[in-house]
């Protein structure tokens, strides 16, 4: 039977961490820095920038590490 593995994502000021578990144990733990070059006077920076900026981070986090 194939056993059930969970994902954690978890996020600061400074990075962000994506925990992969497989019965409560760590399997995989990796770390990114958020980036923090947002410039305010541009009418591109947004929330929906940052939102898109963090999901492009997430996806890649997981598909170079495999999770």
């Amino acid at each position: 039977m194939a056993s059930s593995k969970r994902i954690g994502i978890y996020w600061g000021e400074e990075k962000i961490t994506v925990v992969e578990f497989e019965k409560n144990t760590p399997l995989k733990i990796v770390s990114a820095p958020l980036g923090s070059n947002t410039n305010t006077t541009s009418p591109f920076s947004s929330n929906l920038t940052d939102e898109i900026q963090i999901t492009a981070m997430l996806q890649k986090i997981l598909k170079d590490n495999h999770i």
